[in-house]
């Protein structure tokens, strides 16, 4: 998966590892043979060092290349949750972006308090915030749910995307885009599906703890 990088938050921490070790400008740009001028749109987030500068520069720092490049765990997933979505999803990807709140999902990652050292083995965090996303979508218990196989709880955020759904369902026969509108709601009836699936064979529902949530 390509990953973005906030060039502007790459520009701070080098120009805090130049000041914190006491170069100039000038002294700092001949450790990699680059110019003031290259240094100074480094950090100001014009532009990237190349690999081997940010590894000397990462040394300088003793710290690695993806924890200089990426920050932390937070930088790096508010910059990538979209590519991360559709890339650990998949062909459902696109899908399941518009079934979550992204600030309230950033928030849910960001309590989870995740090691900044996971920026090393990026494959192993790809993996956790693909778990965490199924965790988010269907474990943010806050709505029940009744289908025919049973009643479940299921995150705020999928109840409402359930509801409008219902609420498009309902009026079909006034839109032009019928045909269109009905691929729309398969395909978003198809993820709903593939989660509660997974979540009724995994899970048991507590049925004395519906009793206590609000619908």
């Amino acid at each position: 998966m390509k990953t973005k990088i906030n060039k502007k938050a790459v520009g701070s921490r080098i120009r805090q590892i130049r000041l914190n070790k006491g170069y100039t400008l000038e002294s700092f740009g001949k450790l990699f043979g680059a110019s003031k001028g290259n240094v100074q749109q480094w950090e100001n987030g014009v532009s990237l060092p190349n690999k081997e500068r940010l590894t000397t520069i990462a040394k300088i720092a003793d710290m690695t290349v993806n924890e200089l490049v990426y920050g932390s765990v937070d930088e790096f997933l508010k910059f990538n949750y979209e590519k991360i979505i559709t890339h650990t999803h998949r062909d459902h990807g696109e899908l399941i972006l518009k079934t979550i709140n992204i600030s309230n999902f950033l928030k849910f990652i960001k309590d989870k308090k995740l090691d900044n050292s996971l920026l090393n083995d990026l494959d192993n965090l790809l993996e956790i915030i693909w778990d965490l996303s199924n965790d988010y979508i269907m474990n943010t218990k806050q709505k029940t749910y009744t289908t025919e196989k049973g009643s479940y709880i299921i995150s705020d955020d999928l109840y409402k995307l359930i509801q409008a759904l219902k609420i498009l369902e309902s009026h079909k026969d006034k839109t032009n885009n019928r045909a269109q509108l009905d691929d729309t709601i398969e395909s978003f009836y198809k993820v709903i599906n593939m989660y509660l699936e997974d979540k009724i064979e995994s899970t048991p529902i507590d049925t004395e703890y519906l009793d206590n949530i609000d619908n």
